[in-house]
């Protein structure tokens, strides 16, 4: 905590990287390198894992430099840490924890950084917790629409759930674009240029992603609200509207990997078709 607050205080001017670099390495070295099983399974060896990763994805790296490589190492023990700790425990006590770093790690992924590996390895498993469950237990089951009947409009704990559902459908979408993403990229740096046909297939594979993604949406909206509206989520209480505002947004993103770009030889037969048509 202390590191990402001084890191944060140096982004404003108020305090030097330096002082953030130190807490980071006092937090480094308070690590044991042989750690027991049940540090194994601590919340404290789990959260300082999830507080250093976000410390490293809150510095401006260059790919190539060490903080870069410090992020993925941070990334794999919170994969073997998760594994873990669901094994022991039965679940993820921290479910909130366990989807901010699928979510970080899917946008990474998607901004060329990493291979999604924890959001990978936590859906091969099986064990992505749903959201919104805890908020069903909490919620007041009398919260409506003010400008709707209590007989019409749903509960505030089945608002969160579906639009929960969104959310996580997004992220799920998100990440398997993401992976697509870097696997264009890889495949695009081994090869000195690429075939028109290849990139073909690649936008392919990016028009099919999309549109799982908008079949998903479209399947998963909830019929209370209106579609296609601006407003549709004026009616929701506040807090439920800044999430679902949230949510949409992130789903109007195109998000797709740049194929035009790592496909050289296709706008050059392009010119050359051209050519010889004048």
């Amino acid at each position: 905590m202390c590191a990402i607050s001084a890191l944060n205080l140096s982004y404003r001017g108020q305090a030097t990287l330096e002082e953030a670099i130190e807490h980071y390495d006092r937090a480094l070295s308070a690590q044991s390198p042989t750690p027991s099983t049940s540090a194994m399974l601590s919340d404290g060896v789990f959260l300082r894992h999830y507080l250093l990763f976000i410390y490293d994805i809150s510095m401006t790296v260059d790919a190539s430099n060490a903080g870069a490589g410090m992020w993925a190492d941070h990334l794999k023990h919170l994969v073997r840490l998760t594994q873990n700790r669901v094994a022991h425990f039965g679940k993820e006590p921290h479910a909130f924890v366990m989807w901010s770093i699928c979510s970080f790690d899917a946008y990474a992924c998607l901004m060329g950084n990493g291979d999604c590996e924890y959001f990978r390895t936590i859906l091969e498993d099986q064990i992505l917790p749903p959201l919104g469950t805890a908020m069903s237990l909490t919620a007041s089951p009398n919260s409506t629409n003010p400008g709707s009947s209590a007989t019409s409009w749903p509960s505030e704990a089945q608002v969160f759930g579906v639009i929960m559902n969104l959310i996580r459908g997004v992220l799920v979408h998100t990440s398997k674009i993401a992976q697509a993403a870097q696997k264009f990229r890889a495949e695009a740096a081994e090869r000195a240029s690429v075939s028109p046909g290849r990139c073909a297939r690649w936008q392919a594979q990016v028009f099919q992603l999309q549109n799982d993604l908008n079949n998903f949406w479209l399947q998963a909206y909830p019929d209370f609200l209106e579609k296609d509206s601006p407003t549709a989520g004026q009616s929701l209480d506040p807090r439920m509207r800044y999430v679902f505002e949230h949510v949409r947004k992130k789903k109007r993103i195109r998000i797709a990997p740049k194929t035009s770009n790592q496909c050289p030889s296709t706008s050059k037969e392009s010119k050359r078709k051209k050519r010889k048509e004048n």
